[in-house]
């Protein structure tokens, strides 16, 4: 947020707590480095933000990072299922908290990939 109140983002986001249920599950490029399952915070076309469990925390796992985005589930059930590939731009690490939050940008979205994520952004408004 700028002096004035105006936002600078280029695209809506939507906001989550924990208890509405939505997660992600990432993978790395390499997949010898396995996967994780991780709290969506927030959404937007641009990127996500996550939170991860301090003892869950894969230790490849820090800026700038590149993950693939595979899935996105909530209460409801599967909200989106593509590959979109992502790069950690930055972390939220406070040695008190059991949490670690991670936010990233969406990179080289596929078409595909941009409708779905643009059609649950729709929903949710």
């Amino acid at each position: 947020m700028v002096a004035d109140g105006s936002d600078k983002r280029k695209y809506d986001r939507i906001y989550f707590s924990l208890a509405d249920g939505v997660n992600g599950v990432f993978v790395f490029p390499d997949l010898g480095q396995g996967s994780f399952c991780a709290a969506i915070l927030n959404l937007s076309l641009g990127g996500i933000q996550f939170s991860i469990k301090r003892d869950q925390l894969p230790s490849s796992l820090a800026e700038g990072s590149c993950l693939i985005l595979t899935r996105l589930t909530g209460v409801d059930g599967l909200l989106c299922d593509a590959a979109i590939p992502l790069k950690i731009r930055w972390m939220l690490d406070h040695p008190e908290l059991s949490n670690i939050s991670f936010g990233c940008m969406f990179e080289e979205m596929s078409a595909d990939s941009y409708q779905q994520l643009s059609s649950l952004m729709d929903k949710k408004q």
